[in-house]
């Protein structure tokens, strides 16, 4: 169920690329993120670990250099998210679950370091295997990135 209720997310991610294979086609990086709730829900969610696959090989990315990414890790929000309890009660959710990711980056040819950023934010008890909880929350996300 789609119920994001009058809430959003304000994220900071840094990341550090570890080791590229394939001709520098697929990359692999550590990530950590600080993300502020807000709205219905209201509590800070710590991302301190997660590794990410990329890949940098499009034919298009003369035209339009792009990216796609998913990734895997631990989210640690400072107290229950409010709308997950709600859905599924204090029993079915857990400060700590599992952290998945996947995005999409959009640069200009001339500002290959500048990126448009589409991501897709989820935590996970997956499948019972953190505290039983099945699901628990998702959002979607634009931003900026920087490549140093």
């Amino acid at each position: 169920k789609s119920d994001f209720g009058d809430s959003g997310i304000v994220a900071v991610a840094v990341s550090k690329e570890l080791i590229r294979f394939f001709n520098n086609r697929l990359g692999f990086e550590y990530e950590a993120q600080a993300v502020q709730h807000f709205g219905d829900q209201d509590h800070f969610e710590g991302i301190p670990v997660s590794l990410v696959a990329r890949w940098w090989s499009f034919p298009w990315n003369k035209t339009l250099p792009t990216t796609m990414a998913i990734g895997d890790g631990i989210s640690i929000a400072s107290r229950e998210p409010k709308l997950e309890v709600k859905r599924r009660g204090h029993e079915n959710t857990s400060k700590t679950l599992n952290f998945v990711m996947a995005e999409i980056t959009f640069s200009h040819p001339c500002h290959p370091n500048w990126a448009f950023v589409l991501r897709y934010h989820h935590r996970s008890g997956m499948f019972g295997t953190f505290h039983g909880v099945h699901d628990a929350s998702t959002a979607f996300g634009a931003g900026v990135k920087y490549w140093f």
